[in-house]
């Protein structure tokens, strides 16, 4: 395996043009890049190594926060959006990155591919590809090593420890999400296959695995998102509810003093927002009663469809996921016209699920179109 010296992250494919669409975004987006600039160089290296502390660390959950956070960094990040840090921290709830469109499965095609590995007679192959199997005990390695584990990340880096040779790179936060865009512009096979070799040569072993849990938007820090948000400001879980723009609420949120107004924590037309989501009782009906207080209530079937948020403003309809991701594209042609014609207010937020329909069965029909949504 070749090595490559002095990697640029912007070489591995065309560089992207922001353009933006007035000179209002244009400003916008000047302003969230100059509070960003701070976070932006910190090493990527050192968020790999305290994200490391954190998974074996078997304290309380305030420890796991202040060692993710100490206190030399919060200082260097005061009056700055931490937003480079907190994206790669939260990637399930960064809507402003595409899907990457890419599992376990596709990465571990790619990675045998740029190391050379053969798919069929190779041990560490069949390791990557089947890693969810148990291996006889006849394959297993002769030199102890890490227990079998189920967790790809983790194999990953177990193969990579041989293999690569650099400790730890002096990647940015602002470089790896350079990269993390590329990839998920990175539609075709060979454009990934290049995205993934530069990676190979540039990042550490244990860089590859947190960036591979980036990817996958699979953390395992035993952190949900309302605790990192809520460890850097009081009001930050309720911001991103009302928003659901991580990058919002970490730029308007650099003064861990300052209180958001009453309104601004308020769901708005035009702006995608976390629904509320129903209570799982398992089997538990006898709970329904007295959590409504005497009052009567309702009990109807679950459709099974896909949650979606209608934004009407008069003629103008948008459609969002549950997890802010925009299908005005998708449903607004076929849908529109019928919101338009049955809702007869000019503005009005509908919560609903999206629900196919088999005319031939007469019954609700499986609709795959959000899964990754």
């Amino acid at each position: 395996m070749k090595q490559v010296k002095d990697f640029d992250p912007k070489d591995v494919s065309e560089p992207l043009v922001k353009a933006t669409r007035n000179p209002v975004e244009q400003e916008e987006e000047l302003r969230f890049q100059t509070k960003e600039r701070q976070a932006s160089q910190l090493l990527f290296a050192d968020l790999c190594h305290r994200l490391e502390r954190v998974t074996h660390e078997v304290g309380k959950r305030h420890r796991r926060l202040e060692i993710l956070f100490p206190r030399p960094l919060v200082q260097a990040l005061k009056g700055c959006s931490p937003y480079p840090l907190f994206r790669l921290l939260l990637p399930h709830i960064d809507t402003t990155r595409k899907n990457y469109s890419i599992k376990q499965a596709g990465l571990a095609k790619l990675y045998v591919e740029i190391l050379g590995l053969d798919p069929r007679h190779s041990r560490d192959a069949q390791k990557l590809l089947r890693y969810r199997q148990p291996r006889p005990s006849r394959e297993l390695d002769s030199t102890p090593k890490r227990p079998c584990t189920f967790d790809w990340p983790e194999v990953l880096e177990d193969i990579l420890a041989t293999r690569v040779t650099q400790q730890a790179s002096r990647a940015t936060l602002g470089e790896i999400s350079e990269v993390l865009d590329q990839l998920t512009r990175a539609t075709e096979h060979r454009s990934r296959q290049t995205v993934l070799n530069r990676i190979l040569l540039w990042l550490s072993a244990k860089e590859q695995k947190w960036l591979v849990r980036i990817i996958l938007q699979d953390m395992k820090i035993g952190l949900r998102e309302e605790q990192i948000l809520g460890f850097y400001h009081a009001q930050a879980m309720s911001l991103w509810n009302a928003t659901c723009d991580l990058r919002y609420v970490c730029s308007a949120l650099t003064d861990s003093s300052r209180q958001i107004d009453r309104d601004a924590l308020g769901v708005q037309l035009h702006r995608p927002f976390a629904p509320m989501l129903a209570t799982m009782l398992h089997h538990q009906l006898y709970k329904v009663e007295p959590a409504m207080h005497g009052h009567p209530f309702a009990v109807e079937m679950k459709i099974d469809g896909e949650r979606m948020l209608c934004h009407k403003d008069g003629g103008q309809v948008e459609w969002f996921s549950r997890s802010a991701t925009d299908y005005t594209d998708k449903y607004g042609p076929m849908l529109t016209p019928h919101v338009i014609r049955c809702v007869e207010v000019e503005q009005c937020i509908l919560d609903g699920e999206v629900v196919g329909w088999d005319y031939e069965q007469e019954t609700s029909a499986y609709l795959p179109t959000t899964k990754q949504a």
